[in-house]
């Protein structure tokens, strides 16, 4: 059981809980809460259910029905332009997916897919998902690239996965493509540098950067890049920054390349080394 705060913070408070009769109490100054509970199974699954509170004077016969987890399976589909040996039995093996809460009042903030074997087949399946909103990552491999993604009527290319309480979600649809470009160069390193990190920024989805090291000469190369428009920029200290955050790398992208890579398109470019602030 916890206690959070409209703020999204969890409050010392200490919470008296029955483990056999599930009865609870807890005191709390006045105020608006979140009032949470998970319990875990003996195979360490997971549930979760929470409830609104605005606490004026006592509050009795709560109740908190839990919901049972989520197991969305990932189905992955090839949609490849050059020739692969692989089969669609084999194509949950090129990609990853991880799931990351958004509320920061949730306990557990990130989930990721699991290739198990079902009647012969295997299968890409995310796990013990309790109610909420996500952001959903998919990493395929090799010269993969993401084409779509999408769950029931969700674009998860744009938008947030919501998990509803007590509501199956739809299996989560993966198209993948092999025509991606590349993007490859060399950074001006400067006096002293022995390496550099180079951030690719998608225009239209500034959360999805991706960054690369340069070698100790600066040389550096991205493979796999949806056709599109990219700002690139080379930082000097990109282990120091949340370069997937697109606030933080708003004062530095305009110091980058703004490109624009075709299918199959191998493009060369120069970069200047970007100083980050300390």
């Amino acid at each position: 059981m916890q206690v959070v705060n409209q703020y999204g913070e969890a409050v010392r408070v200490p919470v008296r809980l029955d483990q056999e009769t599930g009865q609870f109490q807890a005191n709390v100054p006045a105020g608006s809460y979140l009032l949470t509970a998970t319990t875990w199974s003996e195979r360490g699954r997971s549930s979760s259910a929470e409830i609104p509170l605005v606490v004026h004077s006592d509050v009795d016969r709560l109740q908190i029905a839990l919901s049972p987890p989520h197991s969305i399976p990932v189905i992955v589909k090839l949609e490849p332009v050059h020739r692969h040996e692989r089969s669609e039995l084999q194509a949950v093996r090129l990609v990853s997916v991880g799931f990351r809460v958004t509320d920061p009042a949730q306990a557990a903030p990130e989930y990721s897919s699991n290739v198990e074997k079902t009647q012969n087949r295997l299968a890409l399946v995310i796990h013990d998902l309790t109610a909420g909103k996500y952001s959903v990552e998919v990493q395929p491999t090799g010269d993969w690239y993401l084409r779509q993604a999408h769950c029931g009527s969700t674009d998860l290319l744009n938008d947030q996965l919501t998990v509803l309480p007590g509501v199956q979600t739809p299996p989560i649809e993966i198209l993948l493509r092999d025509d991606g470009a590349t993007i490859k160069g060399k950074v001006d390193m400067g006096e002293g540098q022995k390496r550099a990190a180079v951030v690719v920024v998608p225009a239209r989805a500034a959360e999805k950067a991706k960054m690369v090291w340069t070698s100790p000469g600066g040389d550096f190369a991205r493979s796999g890049l949806a056709p599109g428009e990219y700002d690139v920029i080379a930082l000097d200290r990109g282990d120091a920054l949340e370069y997937a955050n697109p606030e933080v790398m708003s004062k530095y992208l305009t110091r980058g390349t703004h490109i624009a890579l075709q299918a199959d398109e191998s493009r060369n470019i120069s970069l200047d080394l970007v100083r980050v602030e300390k």
